[in-house]
């Protein structure tokens, strides 16, 4: 089964553009793992501070590579200096049943 998730954080005053290029970098190196289906960073169109990734990948193991690469590390360490939250805050998706 697929592992399907949100990420959203808030960028500090000021530090948007940043996250941008951070995210911007990020997602070429995200895009090219194995098992990655999906990795679209947006931002909020009332407040362009405000950043939500939408996240797929093929199965538990491909998110579980994605979460243990060394360049997840290096990225959020180097988002944790330009975001509001300790944290990006994750949310995982299931698809809705009928």
């Amino acid at each position: 089964m697929s592992t399907t998730l949100i990420a959203t954080f808030t960028a500090t005053p000021g530090h948007a553009e940043t996250v941008r290029r951070l995210l911007a970098a990020y997602a070429d190196i995200v895009r090219a793992e194995p098992g990655n289906e999906r990795f679209e960073p947006f931002t909020d169109v009332a407040d362009d501070h405000r950043f939500v990734v939408f996240e797929s990948y093929s199965d538990e193991n491909a998110f579980a590579a994605h979460i243990g690469a060394h360049d997840g590390a290096d990225f959020n360490a180097a988002l944790m200096r330009h975001i509001v939250e300790p944290a990006s805050v994750l949310q995982f998706l299931s698809p809705a049943q009928p």
